[in-house]
């Protein structure tokens, strides 16, 4: 992360969102095998209370696919993401065309079970998913909250992300310079 900016490479480019107020990336966070996580916390930045508090909302962003094969289509995607389990009712469904290409976007309330599912947490949760033209992945943005004693709102938190979100090639040149490339 650099300056409030979030990013990773998949392919032949770089993904890229600002984080903004609020949100810290979570780089000790590798339970989720996500490419970026990041907590939101409400308030003053500076203030340890609100540390103390916890946060009130999680950002995961991860890229599947596999090159030389073709990405699902959006509809396609939107079925795989009905399957998972944690969705109470069907999610609101919405077509968008974002910066980094077309993109469907599932907002809903879920519900996912924590201590080996002898407690159930409940929450709402915004997933989009873009489909960037050309490439052999796409890419998942998704900020759940399950904190009710604010007034925040997911769906907000996750349009503002996308708004944000983009696709930056990687030049061979940029490969080259980077010492960690072979």
């Amino acid at each position: 992360m650099r300056d409030g900016v979030g990013d990773f490479e998949v392919e032949d480019f770089t993904c890229e969102v600002d984080l903004g107020g609020g949100w810290v990336e979570d780089t000790e966070d590798d339970t989720t095998g996500a490419l970026i996580t990041a907590k939101y916390y409400p308030g003053d930045p500076t203030s340890l209370r609100r540390f103390l508090a916890g946060p009130v909302a999680a950002l995961t962003i991860d890229c599947y696919g596999e090159d030389g094969v073709a990405q699902p289509t959006l509809p396609e995607v939107v079925d795989i993401l009905l399957q998972r389990s944690y969705f109470e009712r069907r999610p609101a469904v919405s077509y968008r065309d974002v910066p980094a290409g077309p993109a469907v976007r599932l907002a809903g309330p879920f519900t996912q079970r924590v201590w080996g599912g002898l407690r159930r947490k409940r929450g709402y949760v915004v997933t989009y998913v873009v489909a960037p033209p050309g490439r052999h992945h796409i890419v998942e943005l998704a900020v759940a909250s399950a904190d009710s004693r604010h007034s925040l709102d997911p769906a907000g938190l996750a349009d503002a992300l996308m708004a944000t979100f983009r696709l930056v090639p990687v030049s061979e040149q940029d490969a080259a310079d980077d010492p960690a490339q072979p």
